[in-house]
């Protein structure tokens, strides 16, 4: 399934070296959100791009089933129904979304400030102080309350070198009609001629 998925990326995708399955690598990782749900990402190294992954799909796992996730429903699928039981697992549950839609555990996924500091901090080093001062907002968790039903959570992420804020909404109980969903809701784009590290 994942080298199917691979294999249609690098067909659609810019580049159109020949695809080696041989090659691909493989990463389970439990979910640190959801009990049960195993990811399973493939990714392809290649010669002709910048070291690091090119190219990577991942497959979720849960009870036996497998999905590959290309969208927040294949999540869903999988997932629900389901819904965070703390701040810290709702804050969890949308790190783990962002990576799903917007890239992966190899190259070229977004820097997630709480996940990957490091990153983060060599990339904003060289940045203006505004752009800085943005994207180092701290992660924000709002429980349902006052007659709200879902939780909601921004965070920010560099992608791209661009910074996004995105926004995931999660059901406050479990209920597979409620799904959640992940929105990007501001962003600021990194001034021309800076240098990503």
């Amino acid at each position: 399934m994942l080298v199917a998925q691979l294999d249609e990326k690098m067909r659609h995708g810019p580049d159109r070296s020949p695809f080696r399955p041989s090659e691909v690598e493989y990463r389970d990782e439990p979910s640190r959100a959801v009990p049960g749900l195993v990811y399973r990402w493939g990714g392809w190294f290649t010669r002709d791009v910048i070291p690091g992954g090119y190219v990577s799909a991942v497959v979720g796992v849960r009870g036996g089933r497998a999905q590959a996730i290309r969208g927040i429903s294949d999540w869903w699928s999988l997932a629900g129904p389901w819904s965070p039981d703390s701040a810290s697992q709702a804050l969890r549950a949308c790190h783990e979304l962002v990576r799903l839609l917007h890239g992966g555990p190899f190259a070229f996924h977004p820097a997630i400030r709480t996940e990957d500091p490091e990153a983060f901090d060599r990339w904003v080093k060289v940045e203006p102080a505004e752009f800085v001062r943005r994207v180092s907002t701290p992660d924000m968790v709002e429980g349902p309350s006052d007659g709200k039903d879902r939780w909601r959570v921004s965070i920010w992420t560099v992608d791209s070198g661009d910074a996004i804020q995105r926004t995931c909404r999660f059901p406050a109980t479990a209920n597979r009609d409620v799904p959640p969903e992940v929105a990007a809701t501001d962003s600021l784009k990194r001034p021309m001629g800076m240098i990503i590290l």
